[in-house]
């Protein structure tokens, strides 16, 4: 059985990957005694790089920008990411999969998923939380397009949403659960030009005492929601100018 190794960077990045098919292995990243702040805990800008049990810690949010930062073409597995501050896991670019592994944040406003104009990414059996009392769960954006959710967990905090997709196209969401903590939350909502996304077989439900939509699709257009469950004690989904 191998032990992970604790890394304990003292400053810019634990690890800045710029090489292509590098793989890290079995490393726990931990900057609470950084000197100094931290920009990421793994910033990744190479292609066929694989992070498998990985897990970035960082309980005194002396992380400034990501937890990870991934360009495009990469594989994550079996990883743990959680951070204060600053949003989980941020894609930008395409084709990365993502495999049983979490990404947690504390902050409000903060994803702890971001696919930032990132298109034809994979997440499957992952589990995606903001535990702020204010924040997004997962977040597609900047025409974020083509990517799959699948099997996951994605859970938001107080006026916010477990899934926040605006103008991004083409998604699918399917086998997941989709919900907020909080008792002014949203579950999913889909916003200005979020258009031809699909969520199937999921579960959308927001906290017992909340009288929010589990679902709010909003200036967009041709959505399917198909063979999911709805739940809360107001309206279960409102639909505005689409």
């Amino acid at each position: 059985q191998s032990t992970a190794v604790v890394v304990v960077p003292e400053s810019g990045q634990a690890f800045l990957i710029q090489s292509a098919s590098v793989t890290i292995k079995n490393i726990n990243i931990i900057p609470t005694l950084a000197l100094g702040s931290v920009d990421y805990g793994v910033d990744v800008d190479a292609r066929y790089v694989a992070l498998s049990s990985v897990s970035v810690q960082d309980p005194l949010g002396k992380i400034t920008t990501a937890g990870v930062r991934i360009s495009s073409l990469a594989y994550v597995s079996y990883s743990s990411i959680t951070v204060n501050n600053v949003p989980g896991l941020v894609i930008v670019g395409s084709g990365t999969v993502v495999s049983h592994s979490s990404a947690v944040t504390t902050n409000a406003f903060k994803p702890a998923l971001w696919l930032d104009g990132a298109s034809s990414n994979t997440v499957t059996g992952g589990h995606i939380s903001n535990l702020a009392s204010a924040g997004y769960g997962a977040y597609l954006s900047n025409y974020a397009n083509g990517n799959t959710i699948s099997q996951s967990t994605m859970i938001g905090g107080s006026g916010y949403y477990g899934l926040y997709i605006n103008g991004s196209a083409s998604n699918s969401v399917t086998g997941s659960y989709i919900g907020n903590q909080a008792d002014n939350g949203f579950g999913a909502y889909l916003y200005s030009n979020a258009n031809y996304n699909t969520i199937s077989q999921s579960t959308i439900t927001v906290n017992t005492l909340s009288t929010y939509p589990a679902l709010v699709i909003a200036l967009s257009s041709f959505n399917i929601v198909t063979g999911s469950l709805l739940s809360n004690r107001g309206a279960a989904a409102k639909i505005i100018n689409s």
